[in-house]
């Protein structure tokens, strides 16, 4: 599939310019970081989920960055089945909005797998489900900057006040509900600041 795409963007001419195209003309091969820009996030995804144990385990340790920043004092490793559990239901959830699918009631194929750090946090149990989007939301704290999750977390946040305002026949917790999101999410949690 890969080299398929590479194919395929050297025969674009409009392509003549980009990073495949120079080092397919200099090096007559493309690295991996030069074409992880031209992939999609489920193409990345699979590359990722069929790579060796000893690449996932480099990745999950630099995931732990993030972790870090977004979970305090996690002291539990991070394991690639869990990464790829997580990156599959995000894939689900982006899935569904690109296609301009109906989020609300939409559960992933599969439940995370579950990882105390981050579930404990939210005080989600090891034989609840997680699929909805509200655990796609969670587990992004895995792989994003915690200024990145804060403005994704305060916009979450003040998006469902104002919809809670705007409804007039049904009550913002039922789409929480349909979402995966704990009742009264919007006001039960705090803003968080940006560092």
């Amino acid at each position: 599939n890969l080299s398929r795409k590479i194919l395929a963007h050297n025969k674009d001419k409009s392509n003549k310019n980009s990073s495949i195209a120079h080092y397919l003309r200099k090096y007559k091969h493309v690295p991996i970081w030069v074409l992880v820009n031209h992939i999609e996030f489920g193409e990345l995804r699979h590359l990722l989920k069929h790579s060796k144990k000893s690449l996932q385990n480099n990745i999950c340790k630099d995931c732990l960055e993030f972790i870090g920043q977004n979970i305090p004092d996690n002291h539990s490793q991070f394991q690639p089945e869990t990464l790829n559990s997580f990156l599959e239901n995000i894939n689900d959830i982006r899935n569904i909005c690109a296609h301009n699918n109906r989020l609300l009631g939409f559960r992933c194929h599969q439940s995370t797998k579950y990882w105390a750090p981050l579930h404990e946090k939210y005080n989600i149990q090891k034989e609840d489900e997680r699929r909805s989007a509200y655990e796609a939301f969670i587990t992004l704290q895995c792989f994003i900057s915690r200024n990145e999750y804060a403005i994704m977390h305060n916009t979450f946040k003040k998006r469902f006040k104002t919809l809670s305002n705007k409804l007039k026949t049904i009550p913002v917790n039922n789409v929480l509900k349909e979402l995966g999101f704990p009742d009264n999410w919007h006001i039960d949690n705090d803003k968080i600041e940006q560092l």
